[in-house]
Protein backbone atom coordinates (compact mmCIF):
# COMPACT_ATOMS: atom_id res chain seq x y z
CA UNK A 1 0.00 0.00 0.00
CA UNK A 2 1.25 3.18 -1.14
CA UNK A 3 0.30 6.74 0.14
CA UNK A 4 -2.81 8.28 1.05
CA UNK A 5 -3.56 11.00 -1.44
CA UNK A 6 -6.17 13.65 -0.87
CA UNK A 7 -7.09 16.82 -3.22
CA UNK A 8 -6.84 19.95 -1.59
CA UNK A 9 -7.27 21.92 -4.78
CA UNK A 10 -6.90 22.31 -8.80
CA UNK A 11 -4.93 23.13 -11.58
CA UNK A 12 -3.10 26.20 -12.25
CA UNK A 13 -4.25 26.09 -15.51
CA UNK A 14 -7.86 25.88 -14.89
CA UNK A 15 -7.70 28.31 -12.78
CA UNK A 16 -8.55 26.30 -9.60
CA UNK A 17 -5.23 26.11 -8.01
CA UNK A 18 -5.53 27.90 -4.71
CA UNK A 19 -3.44 31.31 -4.81
CA UNK A 20 -2.83 33.91 -2.33
CA UNK A 21 -3.01 36.77 -5.15
CA UNK A 22 -5.41 36.67 -7.62
CA UNK A 23 -5.28 35.37 -11.09
CA UNK A 24 -4.92 38.48 -14.16
CA UNK A 25 -8.50 38.24 -14.66
CA UNK A 26 -9.45 37.85 -11.36
CA UNK A 27 -10.40 35.26 -8.48
CA UNK A 28 -8.14 32.80 -6.21
CA UNK A 29 -8.68 29.27 -7.25
CA UNK A 30 -10.29 26.73 -4.55
CA UNK A 31 -9.73 25.11 -1.46
CA UNK A 32 -11.52 21.85 -1.61
CA UNK A 33 -11.31 20.96 1.98
CA UNK A 34 -11.84 23.68 5.39
CA UNK A 35 -9.03 23.60 7.33
CA UNK A 36 -10.06 21.36 10.13
CA UNK A 37 -11.37 19.20 7.86
CA UNK A 38 -7.74 18.50 6.34
CA UNK A 39 -6.30 18.79 9.78
CA UNK A 40 -8.42 16.10 10.97
CA UNK A 41 -8.07 13.92 7.91
CA UNK A 42 -3.88 14.26 8.00
CA UNK A 43 -3.76 13.77 11.65
CA UNK A 44 -6.15 10.31 11.26
CA UNK A 45 -3.61 8.76 8.36
CA UNK A 46 -0.36 10.31 9.59
CA UNK A 47 -1.23 8.69 13.16
CA UNK A 48 -2.29 5.45 11.82
CA UNK A 49 1.45 5.23 10.34
CA UNK A 50 0.48 6.16 6.44
CA UNK A 51 2.40 8.14 4.58
CA UNK A 52 0.50 11.22 2.88
CA UNK A 53 0.36 12.61 -0.36
CA UNK A 54 -1.43 15.71 -0.65
CA UNK A 55 -1.95 17.81 -4.54
CA UNK A 56 -1.81 21.18 -3.51
CA UNK A 57 -0.49 23.30 -7.02
CA UNK A 58 -1.17 27.06 -5.55
CA UNK A 59 0.76 28.81 -2.59
CA UNK A 60 -2.37 28.86 -0.76
CA UNK A 61 -2.96 25.62 -0.62
CA UNK A 62 0.36 24.53 -0.11
CA UNK A 63 0.18 26.63 3.22
CA UNK A 64 -2.92 24.58 3.81
CA UNK A 65 -1.34 21.13 3.73
CA UNK A 66 2.14 22.43 5.66
CA UNK A 67 -0.14 23.43 8.31
CA UNK A 68 -1.78 20.31 8.55
CA UNK A 69 1.24 18.54 8.29
CA UNK A 70 2.75 20.50 11.02
CA UNK A 71 -0.11 20.09 13.15
CA UNK A 72 -0.27 16.04 12.76
CA UNK A 73 3.97 15.87 13.24
CA UNK A 74 3.39 18.46 16.49
CA UNK A 75 0.89 15.94 18.00
CA UNK A 76 2.42 12.42 16.84
CA UNK A 77 5.78 13.09 16.26
CA UNK A 78 7.10 10.34 13.53
CA UNK A 79 10.80 10.45 11.99
CA UNK A 80 11.30 9.59 8.32
CA UNK A 81 7.54 10.03 7.51
CA UNK A 82 8.43 11.11 3.94
CA UNK A 83 4.79 12.83 3.63
CA UNK A 84 4.77 14.23 0.18
CA UNK A 85 3.46 17.26 -1.63
CA UNK A 86 2.30 16.41 -5.20
CA UNK A 87 2.36 19.57 -7.59
CA UNK A 88 4.04 21.76 -4.94
CA UNK A 89 3.85 24.05 -8.02
CA UNK A 90 3.77 27.64 -6.85
CA UNK A 91 5.87 27.91 -3.66
CA UNK A 92 7.71 30.26 -1.57
CA UNK A 93 11.11 30.31 -0.34
CA UNK A 94 9.64 30.51 3.17
CA UNK A 95 7.52 27.68 2.25
CA UNK A 96 10.46 25.52 0.85
CA UNK A 97 11.97 26.13 4.67
CA UNK A 98 8.61 24.84 6.14
CA UNK A 99 9.25 21.88 3.64
CA UNK A 100 13.17 21.47 4.99
CA UNK A 101 11.84 21.54 8.84
CA UNK A 102 9.19 19.46 8.41
CA UNK A 103 10.76 16.94 6.50
CA UNK A 104 7.59 17.06 3.50
CA UNK A 105 9.42 16.27 -0.08
CA UNK A 106 7.80 17.59 -3.38
CA UNK A 107 6.96 15.84 -6.50
CA UNK A 108 6.43 18.06 -9.14
CA UNK A 109 6.16 17.58 -12.44
CA UNK A 110 8.64 19.82 -14.18
CA UNK A 111 7.07 19.00 -17.71
CA UNK A 112 4.37 21.38 -17.09
CA UNK A 113 6.54 24.54 -17.57
CA UNK A 114 7.33 23.22 -21.33
CA UNK A 115 3.28 22.25 -21.44
CA UNK A 116 1.57 25.13 -19.77
CA UNK A 117 4.05 27.69 -19.12
CA UNK A 118 2.68 30.03 -21.74
CA UNK A 119 -0.58 29.53 -20.13
CA UNK A 120 0.85 30.22 -16.80
CA UNK A 121 2.12 33.71 -17.83
CA UNK A 122 -1.27 34.58 -19.40
CA UNK A 123 -3.33 33.58 -16.03
CA UNK A 124 -0.71 34.43 -13.59
CA UNK A 125 2.13 36.86 -15.27
CA UNK A 126 5.51 36.04 -15.90
CA UNK A 127 7.13 36.65 -12.97
CA UNK A 128 4.87 33.95 -11.23
CA UNK A 129 5.03 32.04 -13.86
CA UNK A 130 8.90 31.95 -13.63
CA UNK A 131 8.90 31.58 -10.47
CA UNK A 132 7.26 27.72 -10.27
CA UNK A 133 8.52 24.46 -10.33
CA UNK A 134 11.58 25.58 -8.16
CA UNK A 135 14.08 22.54 -9.04
CA UNK A 136 16.95 24.80 -8.58
CA UNK A 137 16.12 26.10 -5.31
CA UNK A 138 14.57 22.89 -4.02
CA UNK A 139 17.89 20.93 -4.59
CA UNK A 140 19.76 23.80 -3.04
CA UNK A 141 17.46 23.54 -0.37
CA UNK A 142 18.34 20.06 0.67
CA UNK A 143 14.86 18.64 -0.56
CA UNK A 144 14.70 15.43 -2.60
CA UNK A 145 12.43 17.00 -5.60
CA UNK A 146 10.82 13.69 -7.17
CA UNK A 147 10.02 14.55 -10.65
CA UNK A 148 7.03 12.89 -13.11
CA UNK A 149 4.74 13.82 -15.96
CA UNK A 150 1.11 13.41 -13.75
CA UNK A 151 0.31 11.22 -17.29
CA UNK A 152 -2.53 11.07 -18.21
CA UNK A 153 -2.51 15.18 -17.95
CA UNK A 154 0.91 15.60 -19.74
CA UNK A 155 2.63 12.66 -21.91
CA UNK A 156 4.56 10.30 -20.06
CA UNK A 157 7.43 10.47 -22.28
CA UNK A 158 10.44 10.99 -20.13
CA UNK A 159 12.78 12.74 -22.73
CA UNK A 160 10.49 15.92 -22.70
CA UNK A 161 10.90 16.21 -18.83
CA UNK A 162 14.31 15.73 -19.31
CA UNK A 163 14.78 18.91 -21.69
CA UNK A 164 12.81 20.76 -19.50
CA UNK A 165 14.36 20.17 -16.11
CA UNK A 166 17.87 21.03 -18.34
CA UNK A 167 16.30 24.29 -20.12
CA UNK A 168 12.98 25.71 -18.07
CA UNK A 169 11.43 26.22 -22.14
CA UNK A 170 8.17 26.40 -22.95
CA UNK A 171 6.13 24.65 -25.86
CA UNK A 172 5.97 27.96 -27.48
CA UNK A 173 10.03 28.86 -26.99
CA UNK A 174 10.08 31.07 -24.12
CA UNK A 175 12.37 29.94 -21.13
CA UNK A 176 10.92 30.38 -17.85
CA UNK A 177 12.73 30.77 -14.54
CA UNK A 178 15.92 29.98 -16.40
CA UNK A 179 18.03 29.73 -12.77
CA UNK A 180 15.81 27.03 -12.03
CA UNK A 181 17.43 24.73 -14.71
CA UNK A 182 19.29 21.32 -13.85
CA UNK A 183 22.50 19.57 -15.05
CA UNK A 184 22.26 16.89 -16.83
CA UNK A 185 23.00 14.61 -13.95
CA UNK A 186 20.79 16.48 -11.59
CA UNK A 187 17.30 15.69 -13.90
CA UNK A 188 18.23 11.97 -14.11
CA UNK A 189 18.29 11.95 -10.81
CA UNK A 190 15.40 13.66 -9.98
CA UNK A 191 13.63 11.14 -12.35
CA UNK A 192 15.14 8.22 -10.67
CA UNK A 193 16.96 8.12 -7.21
CA UNK A 194 14.39 10.59 -5.89
CA UNK A 195 11.40 8.88 -7.28
CA UNK A 196 12.62 5.83 -5.51
CA UNK A 197 13.54 7.92 -2.16
CA UNK A 198 9.90 9.69 -2.01
CA UNK A 199 8.20 6.24 -1.93
CA UNK A 200 10.75 4.68 0.39
CA UNK A 201 12.04 2.68 -1.76
CA UNK A 202 15.82 3.90 -2.75
CA UNK A 203 16.97 0.64 -1.24
CA UNK A 204 15.55 -1.77 -4.18
CA UNK A 205 15.73 0.73 -7.19
CA UNK A 206 16.76 4.36 -8.28
CA UNK A 207 20.13 3.46 -9.19
CA UNK A 208 22.44 0.92 -11.09
CA UNK A 209 23.57 -1.14 -8.33
CA UNK A 210 23.98 -4.85 -7.46
CA UNK A 211 20.89 -5.92 -4.88
CA UNK A 212 18.76 -3.90 -6.40
CA UNK A 213 15.94 -4.51 -9.17
CA UNK A 214 16.63 -5.05 -12.64
CA UNK A 215 14.37 -2.58 -14.14
CA UNK A 216 16.48 -1.11 -16.90
CA UNK A 217 16.60 0.65 -19.60
CA UNK A 218 19.09 1.05 -22.63
CA UNK A 219 18.86 4.33 -24.54
CA UNK A 220 20.68 5.40 -27.97
CA UNK A 221 21.66 8.46 -26.55
CA UNK A 222 24.13 9.07 -23.35
CA UNK A 223 21.56 11.12 -21.77
CA UNK A 224 24.22 12.58 -19.28
CA UNK A 225 26.85 13.72 -22.50
CA UNK A 226 24.41 14.83 -25.09
CA UNK A 227 23.04 18.30 -25.03
CA UNK A 228 19.22 18.73 -23.81
CA UNK A 229 17.89 19.00 -27.47
CA UNK A 230 19.63 15.67 -28.61
CA UNK A 231 18.11 13.81 -25.20
CA UNK A 232 14.74 15.11 -26.16
CA UNK A 233 15.19 13.34 -29.61
CA UNK A 234 16.25 9.92 -27.55
CA UNK A 235 14.25 6.54 -28.31
CA UNK A 236 14.51 3.57 -26.02
CA UNK A 237 16.14 0.07 -27.48
CA UNK A 238 16.25 -2.12 -24.96
CA UNK A 239 13.93 -2.40 -21.41
CA UNK A 240 14.38 -5.15 -19.00
CA UNK A 241 12.14 -6.12 -15.74
CA UNK A 242 13.13 -8.07 -13.67
CA UNK A 243 16.49 -8.77 -15.65
CA UNK A 244 13.89 -10.60 -18.00
CA UNK A 245 13.91 -8.26 -21.32
CA UNK A 246 10.34 -6.56 -22.06
CA UNK A 247 11.08 -4.46 -25.32
CA UNK A 248 13.78 -4.64 -27.55
CA UNK A 249 13.82 -2.30 -30.99
CA UNK A 250 16.28 -3.83 -32.60
CA UNK A 251 17.42 -7.29 -31.04
CA UNK A 252 20.09 -5.94 -29.21
CA UNK A 253 19.22 -9.06 -26.02
CA UNK A 254 19.37 -11.57 -29.20
CA UNK A 255 22.79 -9.67 -30.25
Amino acid sequence: VGPVKLFPDGSAGGRTAAMRAPYVDGGHGLLTFADEVLDGLVRDYHARGYQLALHAIGDAAIEQVLNAYDKALAAVPRSDHRHRIEHCGFVDDQQIRRLVALGVQPVPQPVFMHDFGDLYVELLGRDRAAAAYPMRRWLNAGLTPAASTDCPVSDCDPFVNLHTMRTRRTDGGAVLGGQEALGAEEALAAYTESGAYVAHAEHAKGRLERGRLADLAVFDTDLVRADADAVRAARCELTLKGGAVTFDRGGLAGA
